[in-house]
C-alpha cells in the first residue's frame, strides 16, 4: 500500500511528509497481518483436526459378514414360524424342533454352497444361529455353538448336529446309500488324565516313601481309633492317587488289597477333596434347584417320563383340559424331596448314552440300569450281588424311584448302603474319580453332565451335544 501511495504522489508532484508515510505503513501491516493469519490458520487446523478426530473417534467393532438369514430360512419351511415361536416361548428346542431346524438349515446350506461347504461356512451357520436364538448358546463353551458345530483338527473329525446331518445326507443324495469314512492316519492313543489339585510330578509337601509304607502297613492291621485311621488315610492320599494312576494301572481288587480302609465311611470323600477337587460338596448345594429345572426340561422336551417310569395313574382315555388338570394333580402328589430323588432317574432319559461297540444310542433299559438299577421291594441284596453281570460301580435302588426303601452303591460286588439317593450319587461319582474308572458308555452323558454342570470340573474329552443343551437351559434365569 505504501508503494502505491508514493507512486500517486510522484505523478501529482507532491512530496509526502514523514508522519503520513508512517501512518500508511502501519495500516498496510494491519491489513496484511489478518490475511497472513487467514492463510496460515486453515493449514494448522487441517493438520491438527484429523489427528484429534482420529484419537477421539471410537473404533467400530468389526462385524463378520452374515451369510444366512436364519429366521427367514426357518419361517419359510413348513410349520417353521410355529416352531420358531415355540422355541422362543420355551427358551429351548425340543428334539423334534431341533431336528426340523437342523434339516432346514443344512438343506439350505447345501443348496447354496454345495454338498461339501467349507468349515468357514459351517461355522458361520452355527454362529449366526445362536446369535439369532441366544438362549441356545452354551455360556460355558468357547464359541457357544459347540453343540451345533465344532471344526475338526488334529486327527479329530468335525462334529455337531449340523455336521452329523451333512454326513447322513451326502450318501443319500449321491444315490449309493453308503457312508464313506474319511481316511485318517492312525495316531497313538493318548491317555486323557483326569484333573487333580496337584501335579503328580510335584512331590513337595508329601510324606516320604518310607513313611507312606509305614502308614499302609498300619492301616492293613488296624481299624481303630477312627481319627487315627482318618489321619493316616489323609497323609497317604497323594501317594495313593499317583499309584492308582500309574502305568500299569491296578484294578479295584488290587487297590482294596493295598488300602483296605478306602471304603470306610468318609475315606472316598476325603480323598476326592484332598487330591481331586476342593469344592466337594457342591452337589448337595445345587441339586435342590437343579432337580426342578431338570423335571421342567423333561416336560418341555415332551419325554413323557411319568409314563416311561410307570408314574402315571390317570385314565388314558382322558384328553384335553381334563387330562392336563389330572397331570397337575399328579405333580402335587410328589413332595420336594421325592422330586429331587425322581430327577436323578429322569437324567438317563434326557442324556441317553451310546451303545457299547455299536453305532447309535443304547436302549432306555441299558441307560437306566447302568446309572440306577431299580428293583422291587423284597429283593434280597445278597441274592442280587451273586447275579451281577454289568460293569461297576453303579447305584441300586430297592422300592420306588421317588421313594426308595434302600439305596446302595455297588462296587467290586460289595454293597455300600446310604440313607438318600443324593448321597449315593455323590459317593458314586467321587468313587469313580478316586479309583480312576472310566464312565460306562450307556450312562456316560449322565456322569459328564454332573461333572461339568454340577461339580464344575473341566472335562478332558469333548462334551456331548445333549449335555451342552441341558447345561445351556439350566444357565438361563427363571
Amino acid at each position: 500500500m505504501r508503494r502505491r501511495f508514493l507512486q500517486v504522489c510522484k505523478i501529482a508532484g507532491v512530496i509526502p511528509s514523514e508522519e503520513t508515510e508512517s501512518v500508511i505503513s502501519s495500516e498496510g501491516e494491519e491489513e496484511s497481518k489478518p490475511k497472513a493469519e487467514k492463510e496460515s490458520k486453515p493449514k494448522d487446523e487441517e493438520e491438527s483436526k484429523p489427528k484429534d478426530e482420529e484419537e477421539n473417534k471410537p473404533k467400530a467393532a468389526k462385524r463378520k459378514k452374515s451369510l444366512f438369514d436364519i429366521r427367514g430360512i426357518l419361517c419359510e419351511a413348513p410349520r417353521g414360524s410355529e416352531i420358531v415361536a415355540s422355541m422362543e416361548k420355551n427358551q429351548m428346542a425340543t428334539k423334534h424342533e431341533r431336528g426340523m431346524v437342523v434339516h432346514t438349515l443344512v438343506g439350505h446350506m447345501m443348496k447354496k454352497f454345495g454338498d461339501y461347504p467349507s468349515a468357514t461356512v459351517k461355522e458361520s451357520l452355527a454362529r449366526e444361529f445362536v446369535e439369532e436364538f441366544p438362549f441356545l448358546k452354551d455360556p460355558e463353551g468357547i464359541t457357544g455353538y459347540e453343540a451345533w458345530y465344532i471344526k475338526g483338527e488334529k486327527h479329530r473329525p468335525a462334529s455337531g448336529y449340523f455336521e452329523a446331518r451333512l454326513r447322513y445326507v451326502r450318501p443319500l443324495m449321491n444315490g449309493d446309500g453308503k457312508i464313506k469314512k474319511p481316511k485318517v492316519e492312525k495316531k497313538p492313543k493318548v491317555e486323557k488324565k483326569r484333573v487333580g489339585l496337584h501335579n503328580d510330578d510335584d512331590k513337595t509337601d508329601m510324606i516320604s516313601e518310607k513313611e507312606n509304607d509305614n502308614h499302609i502297613s498300619w492301616l492293613k492291621h488296624n481299624t481303630e481309633p477312627a481319627n487315627m485311621v482318618m489321619d493316616k488315610m489323609m497323609k497317604t492320599a497323594r501317594h495313593r492317587k499317583i499309584w492308582i494312576r500309574a502305568d500299569p494301572r491296578p484294578n479295584t481288587a488290587m487297590i482294596l488289597d493295598r488300602y483296605p480302609r478306602l471304603f470306610d465311611a468318609g475315606m472316598v470323600e476325603q480323598d476326592f477333596r484332598e487330591t481331586i477337587w476342593a469344592e466337594a460338596d457342591v452337589l448337595f448345594e445345587k441339586w435342590p434347584n437343579t432337580s426342578k429345572r431338570v423335571l421342567e426340561y423333561a416336560k418341555k422336551m415332551r419325554l413323557r417320563y411319568e409314563e416311561i417310569l410307570n408314574l402315571e395313574v390317570e385314565d388314558e382315555e382322558e384328553e384335553g383340559e381334563e387330562r392336563q388338570e389330572e397331570e397337575m394333580k399328579k405333580e402335587k402328589v410328589f413332595s420336594q424331596s421325592e422330586k429331587e430323588t425322581l430327577a436323578f432317574s429322569v437324567l438317563p432319559l434326557i442324556l441317553r448314552g451310546k451303545a457299547h461297540g455299536k453305532r447309535g444310542k443304547c436302549s432306555l433299559a441299558d441307560s437306566f440300569k447302568s446309572f440306577i438299577d431299580t428293583k422291587p421291594e423284597g429283593t434280597g441284596i445278597e441274592f442280587y450281588l451273586q447275579g451281577i453281570k454289568q460293569s461297576q460301580p453303579y447305584i441300586l435302588v430297592i422300592g420306588s424311584r421317588a421313594s426308595p426303601l434302600q439305596v446302595f452303591v455297588l462296587v467290586e460286588r460289595r454293597a455300600i448302603e446310604f440313607k438318600t439317593l443324593l448321597k449315593a450319587v455323590d459317593y458314586c461319582f467321587k468313587l469313580i474319580y478316586v479309583l480312576d474308572i472310566e464312565y460306562q458308555h450307556a450312562c456316560f452323558n449322565v456322569w459328564q453332565f454332573l461333572e461339568v454342570a454340577l461339580y464344575g470340573i473341566p472335562s478332558q474329552v469333548p462334551i456331548s451335544g445333549c449335555v451342552r443343551e441341558l447345561r445351556t437351559y439350566l444357565s438361563q434365569e427363571q
